[in-house]
Order: C-alpha cells, then structure tokens, then sequence
C-alpha cells in the first residue's frame, strides 16, 4: 500500500517516540475483491530510531513501525513493514563546534604564518590560509538531518492478515 505523509519528519526536531500519521492513497482489498481498508484512511507510524548523517559521506538513519490504522473513525491494529521511504540530508547549519573548527584553522595559521615568515604579513596570509583550511574541515564535517519532506509517499507491506468488523 502507498501513502502520503501528512507532516515532516525531521532529526533536527523529531526523537524517537514520536509519532506521525500519513493517508492511505487507493483502498486495500482482500482477494474477493472487499474492500478492507478505504483510500483516505490514515495509518499512524512511530518513529523507532533517527540519527542525522554525522559527517558528508554519512547517510543518516531513520526507522519506523506502524501502530495502527483508523478506518471510519475506529483504530485498528496493524502490522506492516516499510518497504520504501525516502529522504533528503539538509545542512542543519553552522554550529558553535564547525565555528571553532574555522576559528582554530585561522589561529593556528596565524601563528605558523608568523612563526615562518617572521612578519605581519606572514601571520596575515597564515590566518586566512588556516580559517580556510578550518572551513573546508567544517564542511566536510558538519551535520546532515534526515528529512521526510510533507507530502513523501511510504510503501507499506502488510506483515500479518488485517481485519476489521463489518
């Protein structure tokens, strides 16, 4: 089954616990053809784990598992395995540690910069070669979020029988 998210889901505000809800997108039927659970329901996931990318070449993680569908107003149990979900890793920005990281690049060429061209000048190129090295550190190291953009479809595979009265 295919669904819509209704929210985003993002590492940056979002913690293990939480919950969110996404749309059932075509009604789901049993093999005579019943329809067992109607387009528009909503099925309601928890996120399990959810960790940003640590660094550039990092992937992130997010895991989910499904707590049940509402179908007409009444919550049913389901059970269901996500089959395909994707995501986007966004910058969540400059914290005070990629900062530092600039800032201890520009000192410490500012420092060699002196040391070694025994000049003004030699600290001054040294301190702008360092913040510069300090940036392309920061980059390379800054954290990605895990983000579900509103509106992501999730492909959902039952993993026991659903039933409903009626």
């Amino acid at each position: 089954m295919t669904l819509t998210t209704a929210s985003e889901i993002n590492s940056n505000r979002n913690k293990a616990g939480d919950q969110f809800t996404a749309t059932l997108d075509a009604a789901v039927t049993d093999a005579s053809g019943r329809t067992v659970i109607p387009a528009g329901s909503s099925v309601t996931f928890q996120i399990v784990q959810i960790e940003e990318a640590e660094n550039q070449g990092g992937d992130g993680k997010l895991v989910l598992r499904t707590v049940d569908a509402t179908v007409n107003g009444e919550s049913h149990l389901l059970k269901g395995e996500v089959t395909t979900l994707k995501y986007e890793l966004k910058s969540g920005g400059v914290s005070a540690g990629d900062v530092g990281k600039v800032a201890v690049g520009a000192v410490a060429g500012a420092i060699l910069g002196r040391v070694l061209g025994r000049s003004t000048t030699g600290a001054v190129v040294g301190g702008v070669v360092g913040a510069a090295v300090g940036t392309v550190i920061a980059v390379k190291t800054v954290d990605r979020d895990v983000v579900v953009p509103a509106g992501s479809k999730i492909t959902l595979r039952l993993t026991e029988s659903f039933s409903r009265p009626g």
